[in-house]
């Protein structure tokens, strides 16, 4: 992250940054607090995270933001296949399977499989909407990808967790 940020000017560490920062921190530790929870399948933790989430994110945007009903009303059918793309495909589907595989494995053996989120976004954004790309973000993505394949490929002694896991 540092060789993406850097600039010669100094370092630059914007709000977004921060915000990057506290969202990694904090899917990783759901990723670890889940390894804590036995007896409950992908489904039922997908249908509490979704009532939490709207909870809190209806009453933010209720106290945040004006005008998003009437926005969102105008904008019709885009808006509601985005919902519907967002609800079923990524928030039911990806993260269900996401659960699943947390549920199996070991969170370090998964957590390299995050990073594949921000260098899709980044390759997305390149490709469709033509974002800047240079050289400091090519050797940050190879260096996150290094990382994420050297905590993969790492031999590690079989834990109980995992060997109870596989033994199911």
């Amino acid at each position: 992250m540092l060789i993406v940020t850097w600039r010669p000017g100094g370092l630059s560490l914007s709000t977004g940054l921060w915000f990057v920062a506290a969202s990694a921190f904090a899917g990783a530790a759901g990723a670890v607090l889940m390894k804590q929870v036995d007896g409950v399948k992908p489904f039922r933790f997908q249908a509490w995270v979704g009532l939490v989430s709207a909870t809190v994110l209806t009453l933010a945007s209720i106290l945040l933001e004006d005008g998003q009903w009437t926005a969102a009303t105008t904008t019709g059918r885009p808006l509601v296949a985005a919902v519907v793309f967002t609800a079923l495909i990524v928030s039911v589907g990806a993260h269900s399977v996401y659960y699943h595989l947390i549920d199996r494995y070991e969170a370090n053996l998964l957590a390299p499989l995050t990073l594949m989120t921000p260098l899709a976004t980044i390759g997305l954004g390149v490709l469709i909407t033509h974002d800047h790309f240079d050289m400091r973000m090519a050797i940050g993505g190879g260096l996150a990808m290094l990382g994420a394949l050297i905590v993969a490929l790492r031999r590690k002694p079989a834990t109980k967790l995992l060997v109870e896991r596989e033994l199911r």
